[in-house]
Parts: C-alpha cells; sequence; structure tokens
C-alpha cells in the first residue's frame, strides 16, 4: 500500500480547529483493491463540561475514487465490510460525538455529487479492553452519493466500577440507619 498525506491543523480560537488535508493512497491485499485521491478543508469544535465533552467536524472537498473488496475479521469480535465504488466529485461531511472516558457515540455523513456509482456497507461488534464497540456504516452512489456510519462505544470497566461504587453507598446507608439498631 502506497499512500501520500498532508494535514495542516490550525486552532483559530480556544475549541475550533480549521484543518486542511490532501491525500493520494493506492492498496492492494487480498482484501482490497484500489485507489484514490482527495483534498479537504475543515473545521473541528471540541467542548468539555462535568465530565462530558463533544465534538463536531464539518468539512467539504473534492475526491476521485475506485475501490472493490471486503474483509471479515473475527479479532476482538466480529467486523465485516464489503463494496464496490468508483467515480469523483465534490463532497461535504459533517461529523459529531459526545461521551464520557472511554463511553462515547460519533455518528458522522457524507454527501456528494459527481460522476459515480457503487455501493458499500460494514458493521462491527467488538470488545477490546473491557471497551464494547458497536457501529454500522454504509453508502450509495448513482450520481449523488450518501454515506453515513453510526458508532457507539461502552467502557464497561467504567460501569462495574460505578456499580460497585452504588452497591458501597447503598451499604452504607443500611449500616448507618439499621446497624445501630443491632
Amino acid at each position: 500500500m502506497a499512500e501520500d498525506k498532508t494535514e495542516s491543523k490550525k486552532e483559530i480560537v480556544p475549541g475550533l480547529d480549521v484543518d486542511a488535508s490532501g491525500q493520494v493512497k493506492g492498496e492492494a491485499n487480498k482484501n482490497e483493491v484500489g485507489q484514490s485521491a482527495s483534498a479537504n478543508v475543515g473545521a473541528t469544535e471540541d467542548g468539555k463540561a462535568d465530565g462530558m465533552y463533544d465534538s463536531a467536524h464539518e468539512q467539504a472537498g473534492v475526491y476521485e475514487e475506485t475501490k472493490v473488496g471486503g474483509k471479515v475479521s473475527t479479532k476482538d469480535g466480529l467486523s465485516a465490510s464489503g463494496g464496490a465504488i468508483a467515480g469523483d466529485g465534490v463532497k461535504l461531511g459533517a461529523g459529531a460525538g459526545v461521551g464520557s472516558g472511554r463511553t462515547k457515540v460519533d455518528v458522522s455523513t457524507d454527501v456528494s455529487i459527481g460522476d459515480q456509482i457503487g455501493a458499500t456497507g460494514g458493521c462491527h461488534a467488538t470488545m477490546k479492553d473491557g471497551v464494547i464497540s458497536v457501529g454500522v456504516k454504509g453508502g450509495i452512489a448513482a450520481g449523488l452519493g450518501l454515506k453515513g456510519d453510526v458508532n457507539l462505544n461502552i467502557d464497561t470497566n467504567a460501569v462495574q466500577k460505578d456499580g460497585k461504587s452504588f452497591v458501597h453507598s447503598c451499604n452504607d446507608v443500611w449500616d448507618s440507619t439499621f446497624g445501630k439498631l443491632y
């Protein structure tokens, strides 16, 4: 796989970054064959309050790609993807995420217009280091292209820790209330 990528990011005001990127990529392996080129400009806003964080990213760009392939993986769970797409055009995209620690939800979408045709899709359900990750993605193009991606990550370590803390609090309340009767 050969890849040449250029990125530049500049913080305009605290919490707002403007970025520009360009990429040329060619790949050939047992699962996929393809090439792509793209140029994008975007902005990212990040925020954090009371242990929660959120982010949003918007981008616009031009692209050209040809890709055919598919793969199935069972490492840390199951993931599968595949499809074929070819074309070039102009695209607009947006994504957002919200979460706390390693528990988060990310959603993104792209809309493109140009000489393009194809369909892609995929899904995954994995668990690694106590984080359950579930997601779906898909895309379809016939002149107008639409792409979407939704991912949910749940940190079971935090859930377990919060559960233990809750049980300990209940025990403390029980002891302080009814322990005096014994």
